[in-house]
């Protein structure tokens, strides 16, 4: 057996290495401090990118020595193999054999003969088709075996597509779930996999037919409109409308014409649009309406209509129906984040303190104001505090005000927080820890 720590018949001797001594200290200190396999292949191959071979074959056996799952074997094996590191194949096989000896599921055997198989690898294609035969032995449910069709069909692979064709029929078979329809549909549609569209065809036909949820129907259509696929936007859009019939929520109409707007598929404005006002026209709830209105006017999401003034109406339509605190706190979020409009959230955060019935109310008004930063207006802060404490005597929103007031972050007032907790005080007659406790900040 050969060892791998000799060169040549010559034991490693690293006064032969092409290191400068600040390398040398600086990598033996890494040495000492890995804590894993991976630690120490990793500086293997530094150093033998760095020139020192000898050192790296080392560093590799003790990797090797520390390695204990099947993944960790491969990726000791890969780098051993690398002409760009050692480029020893005897060893490299005799680590992929360990894996081998480690592997517990089909998963570890795939990735094992994968790599066997490579040209990249030993390209030793025999001794992978053995390994992909006890991968499927192993298998347990259809993902093992498409993972196992994709793995011998390609050319890089074994090149075998009619073993690849047997198993994805037996995963028809079992199949239960949409989605492997659809992932076993796109490899049979795909020229780099099977490139058989009729077959893929009768797949998708078997996945509409079976599919029942919104996200179903969308990740049907968004498939096979892909032109590696199928390329077929008609079918594509016909199976959105099997959406639409489905649809209930807000969340399903803005999913569908999320997806009709994607470029990668429809990239559809104008039905895009009707499907808003599809979902405009049956919901009639607030939080339903600020949906519709966040997805119409985004301009940061990759697929939105950036329609603003749109927008605009739709919360208009939203604030008219909000019935409640939650309600409105929610459109009020939506209309800085999406058209930006400060001054309208301003009033409208006005409005919500009218409604506002005890303490809780008011808790979780300031919340909200606390994380939009005041609305970047310090003096509108002021005027909401003011307010705020005359008409709370609750410790928790007195204290919040107070470390507010305080935090130069937000409003940087020390006087007039003091003069807040002094108020603080007088309203919990000093018996509030909380209160008491941030007398030390203050006065610091």
């Amino acid at each position: 057996m050969i060892d791998p720590t000799e060169n040549n018949g010559e034991m490693v001797n690293s006064s032969k290495s092409k290191l400068s001594a600040e390398e040398i200290e600086e990598f033996k200190e890494r040495e000492d401090e890995a804590e894993d396999c991976w630690d120490l292949a990793e500086l293997a191959i530094e150093i033998a990118e760095s020139g020192d071979k000898i050192w790296a074959r080392k560093l590799f056996k003790s990797a090797e020595d520390r390695a204990e799952a099947s993944n960790e074997f491969c990726y000791i094996a890969r780098s051993v193999l690398d002409k760009k590191y050692l480029g020893d194949r005897e060893w490299a096989r005799s680590i992929y054999k360990q894996a081998l000896d480690k592997s517990e599921d089909s998963g570890d055997l795939v990735d094992i003969a994968r790599n066997v198989a490579s040209d990249k690898g030993l390209s030793d294609r025999e001794w992978a088709r053995s390994i992909y035969k006890q991968a499927l032995d192993k298998s347990e449910d259809i993902r093992d075996l498409i993972d196992i069709a994709q793995n011998v069909a390609p050319d890089e692979g074994l090149g075998d597509r009619e073993w690849a064709r047997s198993l994805l029929k037996q995963a028809l078979d079992k199949s239960e779930q949409i989605y492997d329809l659809i992932r076993i549909a796109e490899y049979i549609a795909d020229s780099d996999g099977i490139g058989d569209r009729d077959w893929a065809q009768g797949v998708y036909k078997m996945a509409s037919d079976k599919a029942e949820d919104i996200r179903h129907f969308i990740g049907i259509a968004e498939s096979l409109m892909q032109e590696k696929h199928l390329g077929d936007k008609n079918w594509g859009w016909a199976i959105y409308q099997q959406a639409l019939d489905k649809a209930q929520t807000a969340e399903d109409f803005v999913n569908i014409a999320r997806s009709v707007l994607d470029p990668d598929y429809l990239c559809d404005e104008e039905r895009a649009r009707d499907i808003y006002q599809q979902a405009l026209d049956k919901r009639q709830d607030a939080i339903s309406l600020r949906i519709i209105a966040d997805s119409v006017s985004n301009d940061f999401a990759d697929f939105t209509l950036f329609d603003k003034e749109w927008g605009r109406s739709i919360y208009k339509q939203a604030l008219d129906l909000s019935t409640d605190l939650f309600d409105l706190l929610s459109i009020i979020s939506s209309i800085e984040n999406e058209l930006g409009d400060k001054e309208w959230a301003k009033d409208l955060y006005r409005r919500a303190l009218k409604l506002a019935t005890d303490e809780l109310d008011y808790k979780k008004i300031f919340d909200a104001i606390l994380s939009h930063n005041y609305v970047d207006d310090k003096s509108w802060a002021r005027e909401i505090f003011t307010r705020a404490i005359d008409l709370t005597e609750d410790a928790d929103v007195l204290e919040t005000i107070v470390k507010s007031v305080n935090d130069g972050n937000y409003i940087g007032d020390k006087e007039w927080a003091l003069t807040i907790y002094k108020q603080a005080l007088d309203k919990t007659k000093g018996e509030n820890d909380l209160i008491k406790d941030f007398l030390d900040t203050l006065v610091k």
